[in-house]
């Protein structure tokens, strides 16, 4: 009886270095390490086979003589693309040469930021109907409902913040999506309410992770107008009354809300005061600048620009000594003393 209970204890699964029932790794397990790599072996006696009972396959264990080994597997490489635990713990059954054992094997990843976000497509576009008002979001034109995407795999600091080219049009915003930690969405805006715009707008959008350092990726992102809907709105001025005082140097920069420009607008400045100021029409043709010349010729009187439709209206009194470069408004009024009138029209109109 005792012969055979010490040879049942002789004969079970044993190691100087390992624990089969419970044993964790001291050294982190790099995510990039090749499959087929041993990652870790153990000198052991009596263990006849062993058998991992986990259905992730990451990890396989096999006994060559007397080594007990743990080995990456093709699967491994898909890790961080499917898992966000930082540690793998691996169930293990250990066959002996009497009896067997089971026990957990547990090793710990090495954090590093290994991938750089990747957008879901290679490039987005979208055909958007006009006008559209401010603050619209475009994405749901692009990637058939689905807006832009972009993933970032790794298991730590892999929040992703999107960026966009400089444009007059659009911002961007970055929202992680619901249910899945590895996922984010970017969302187009508009910046002001659009009418039109050119045939097409191309972007680049930039996804950045919050890695050490971070790690990023560009995407093409191109929109057009839809042409099948015409909108032809005269040119309009994003402020259409200004209230300013008369000053030296004083610069008026009057810009068209973006869609109501066109290369064809012309501008004109009118009226009795229409001396005092200077026209300099922008290099885009999307506005201009109206500048004082000479603040002492400015008559004490109010000068008013009238305000229908297409124009711009501006007051602006002048009851001081024009040697201190300083006005005052005292009053608007659109029913006398109009003295200057401003107005923009296209071509043929």
């Amino acid at each position: 009886m005792q012969e055979t209970l010490l040879r049942m204890l002789t004969n079970q699964c044993s190691s100087p270095t390992f624990n089969f029932l419970m044993y964790s790794h001291p050294e982190e397990l790099d995510l990039t390490t090749a499959p087929g790599s041993v990652i870790a072996s153990f000198a052991v006696e009596h263990v006849r086979s062993a058998t991992v009972i986990d259905q992730t396959g990451y990890i396989e264990v096999r006994v060559i003589g007397a080594n007990l080994q743990f080995l990456t597997t093709d699967a491994f490489a898909q890790y961080e693309e499917h898992e966000i635990q930082a540690v793998l713990i691996i169930p293990v059954t250990y066959e002996c040469t009497i009896g067997s054992k089971q026990g957990i094997y547990r090793h710990y990843l090495k954090m590093t930021n290994n991938h750089a976000p990747r957008f879901l497509q290679d490039g987005y576009n979208a055909v958007v109907p006009l006008p559209l008002p401010k603050h619209f979001d475009v994405t749901p034109f692009m990637a058939n409902g689905a807006g832009i995407m972009a993933r970032d795999i790794d298991l730590i600091n892999n929040t992703v913040t999107f960026s966009v080219s400089e444009n007059d049009y659009l911002a961007i915003e970055s929202h992680a999506v619901t249910d899945d930690p590895k996922q984010f969405k970017a969302i187009l805006r508009l910046k002001e309410q659009i009418l039109k715009m050119p045939n097409e707008l191309e972007l680049t959008v930039t996804a950045t992770d919050a890695g050490v350092p971070p790690k990023s990726t560009q995407v093409s992102v191109v929109i057009e107008p839809d042409l099948s809907i015409v909108y032809d709105d005269p040119p309009v001025f994003k402020q259409t009354f200004l209230n300013r005082t008369i000053e030296k140097d004083l610069l008026l920069e009057l810009e068209l809300i973006p869609g109501t420009e066109t290369h064809d607008v012309q501008y004109s400045v009118e009226g009795s005061d229409a001396q005092y100021f200077t026209q300099t029409v922008w290099a885009n043709n999307t506005g201009l600048d109206l500048k004082v010349i000479d603040l002492q010729d400015i008559p004490k009187t109010k000068s008013m620009l009238n305000a229908a439709d297409n124009q711009l209206a501006l007051m602006t009194v002048n009851d001081m000594d024009p040697s201190t470069f300083e006005s005052v408004l005292k009053e608007i009024s659109h029913e006398k003393d109009i003295q200057l009138a401003t107005s923009i029209r296209q071509a043929g109109r």
